[in-house]
């Protein structure tokens, strides 16, 4: 169980084009699972790794069905983390 303010983790399956709004006060963190979709333009295939922030939404286009792992997290968090403990 996550508890942990603000932090979201969603998996998506995608059959077709897909805008997902987000928030400019996070950063998100996208990992392709499975399939080929382009992110705002740009082609990630399976196993890549994106990192998404300073947008307000995402524009997913997809030609075949594809999963991806979204984490979304707070640019500044509340709370202490390993980079600033």
């Amino acid at each position: 169980n996550l508890d942990t303010e603000e932090i979201s983790i969603r998996e998506i399956s995608l059959k077709e084009n897909h805008i997902l709004p987000l928030e400019t006060k996070s950063i998100y963190s996208i990992y392709i699972i499975h399939g080929k979709i382009i992110l705002n333009g740009q082609i990630v295939n399976k196993d890549d790794f994106a990192i998404i922030e300073d947008e307000n939404q995402l524009t997913i286009s997809v030609d075949r069905l594809s999963k991806i792992f979204i984490i979304a997290s707070p640019k500044t968090p509340s709370y202490k983390t390993c980079i600033n403990s």
